[in-house]
């Protein structure tokens, strides 16, 4: 993943402390985003992707019982936070204890690293990662706390699929530099870069609505909605035409035509089917692509929530989670 520099996620964090992130969940007028953001993370703890042999000796890692998407959370007691500290608590070559968070669950495990005798180094034979970065969409911001819900979905391990517990996180402004059209059975993408020069706010968590945290850059208006605009319940929200928000061209965000196919108000994530009919952005991307989740979408006016999946077989049809579902996330992990 590309770097975050430590001096500049503790500048961000200490600028967020300035804004309040409670009441973001009561907020009546949002902010809506469409702007491609870069999103660069920091794993609670180091996602273990998978095992390597040392040369003829096999993976104590795997040995011992680790799995794909474990998250290496201490050594002995000590947390790590990195593939030095880890390196560090294996160094002697001792057998160690590794804490391990599995889905809910915190399990212990006895490893033995073992000598590589490639550069005589003690390893466990573990292939991890610290963390991730990408681009997608910013979905909301609230002006009266700073508030800001994004990505519309979890950020995930790209490997093992585990959703990444943030320790730290920094979102940045995100500049588009090309698309890969959608077609059947073959999902498109969204192809940007991170512009780390632009800090726009930090990354705070990292659950199945997508990610918050506060939005600390002056610069969060919308010119398509300069006042913001209303949110609407999902039990209000009605089959038939809507809009979504969404940047794919050098222009920035635009309204682009939907038809609203289906609405669950009680689905947890997938609230809503919807079908792109804007001939636009069916020419520009075939419909929903990897870079458009967390486009806002709207309905009368009022903003109902956010792009979050693309169904492969039909790239003109996907799904999205309702806002009142992303409000509520940020209102817990606010408190």
């Amino acid at each position: 993943m590309g770097g975050i520099r430590r001096g500049l996620c503790r500048t961000v964090f200490a600028a967020a402390l300035l804004l309040a992130l409670s009441g973001a969940a009561n907020a009546e007028r949002l902010i809506p985003g469409g702007q491609l953001v870069g999103v660069a993370v920091r794993s609670d703890g180091l996602v273990y992707v998978g095992a390597t042999d040392l040369k003829k000796l096999p993976s104590p890692a795997r040995l011992a019982g680790l799995k794909s998407g474990d998250i290496i959370r201490t050594v002995d007691g000590q947390t790590v936070s990195d593939t030095q500290s880890l390196g560090e608590r294996l160094a002697a070559g001792k057998a160690v204890k590794l804490g391990v968070r599995r889905g809910e669950r915190e399990l212990t495990f006895d490893v033995q690293p073992q000598r590589d005798e490639r550069d005589g180094v003690y390893r466990i034979g573990a292939w991890v990662r610290e963390g991730a970065a990408g681009i997608g969409t910013l979905t909301y911001v609230d002006p009266e706390t700073g508030a800001y819900g994004a990505l519309g979905h979890p950020i995930n391990d790209s490997d093992s699929g585990v959703s990444i517990p943030v320790r730290e996180g920094v979102l940045y402004a995100g500049e588009l530099t090309g698309v890969v059209r959608g077609r059947r059975g073959v999902p498109g993408a969204l192809e940007g870069e991170i512009v780390e020069q632009a800090p726009l706010g930090t990354i705070e968590w990292n659950d199945d609505t997508g990610i918050g945290g506060v939005f600390v850059r002056a610069a969060a208006g919308s010119a398509l909605f300069p006042d913001g605009i209303e949110t609407e319940s999902a039990s209000r929200v009605k089959t038939g035409r809507g809009q979504l928000i969404a940047t794919v061209d050098e222009n920035g965000p635009k309204l682009y035509d939907i038809d609203i196919l289906r609405v669950d108000a009680n689905a947890d994530t997938r609230t809503f089917q919807i079908r792109v009919t804007d001939e636009a952005l069916l020419k520009i991307t075939g419909g929903i692509v990897q870079g458009m989740s967390g486009s806002p979408v709207i309905q009368n006016g009022k903003l109902i929530g956010a792009v979050t999946h693309v169904l492969v077989d039909d790239p003109t049809r996907g799904f999205a989670v309702g806002i009142e579902r992303m409000l509520e996330t940020a209102k817990a992990e606010a408190a």
